[in-house]
């Protein structure tokens, strides 16, 4: 159909098609708008290419912005770089000569279906000084499994494969390891998951949770988890509040934990400016400007 002015229209019904970079694009019915470059997918819409595969029940696709829109069952899967997202309103920005890398939001839908990621978290080794290929290839794969995680939240954004952020009562998961927080965040380069508001962390012998909290990957492990503010550890036998708590991990279990107050210096009072730290046990309670516990394989010595 061409319209006045010569703005063209195509309707196509069950369109099967072959594009020129190596995408097969298959829907019940699609409508073409030549002078806008949109293409209106509507019905059963699947997107197969080499990296992976896009479903959703509408979809529409602007060319000259490379920007394809997708709502209703949307579910995607990157067999590149191993991610999944399902649910929720998703916006999907390629690569282009103004663009170095993909980008995909998916934001919380009609239906309330939260938006739900499956992806790999990891620190970025190449940048280790004096550190040989061979070496770090024999870390990753000495490293624990490649268990991904799970990230459920009202707004998720992923850029290239290094780098999301998901705001609105987010929580994420990975084996026995539950997090949550009003914001999160991870970027590759940092080799951290930054936690932000009301932020907690859960694993079977204890719980974590402050103002914000800072998970430090080493390869596919944990490092070190830290909470700032407000910071509560509550274990089997000890409970341990502190202005700040650092978690020292070793192969997966906490090794050492340290708890300690930031003091002003220069500044002299007869009271404290904020609390200290403070353990309570079964049988005792301590407090002091600093506490250093030594908990090899969670083991208290």
């Amino acid at each position: 159909m061409t319209l006045a002015g010569g703005n063209r229209i195509t309707y196509v019904g069950t369109p099967h098609m072959l594009c020129r970079d190596g995408v097969e694009i298959w829907a019940d019915s699609s409508i073409s708008y030549a002078e806008t470059g949109l293409d209106h997918l509507i019905g059963n819409i699947r997107f197969l290419d080499d990296a992976g595969e896009l479903r959703a029940d509408e979809a529409r696709y602007f060319s000259e912005q490379g920007r394809l829109q997708a709502s209703g069952n949307v579910f995607v899967q990157d067999t590149l770089d191993g991610f999944t997202i399902e649910n929720g309103n998703l916006v999907y920005l390629r690569p282009t000569d103004f663009r170095d890398e993909a980008e995909i939001t998916v934001s919380i839908a009609d239906d309330r279906f939260r938006p739900r990621a499956i992806l790999k978290m990891k620190a970025d080794d190449s940048g280790q000084p004096g550190t040989e290929s061979d070496e770090i290839v024999r870390t990753l794969e000495e490293d624990s499994v490649d268990i991904p995680y799970t990230v459920v939240g009202d707004r998720i954004f992923l850029r290239g494969t290094n780098y999301f952020r998901s705001v609105g009562d987010v929580t994420i998961e990975r084996d026995s390891l539950l997090a949550f927080a009003d914001s999160a965040e991870y970027d590759e380069v940092s080799g951290r998951i930054h936690l932000a508001g009301s932020a907690k962390v859960e694993v079977p012998n204890y719980n974590l949770a402050g103002k914000t909290i800072d998970m430090v990957l080493d390869g596919n492990s944990f490092k070190t988890i830290a909470a700032h503010g407000e910071a509560i550890l509550v274990g089997d036998d000890l409970t341990i509040t502190s202005p700040e708590i650092q978690l020292y991990m070793n192969e997966g279990l906490l090794d050492r934990l340290v708890a300690f107050t930031h003091t002003n210096e220069g500044v002299r009072t007869v009271e404290p400016l904020v609390p200290q730290p403070v353990a309570v046990g079964e049988d005792f309670q301590l407090t002091a400007d600093s506490l250093d516990i030594s908990v090899p394989k969670e083991v208290m010595e």
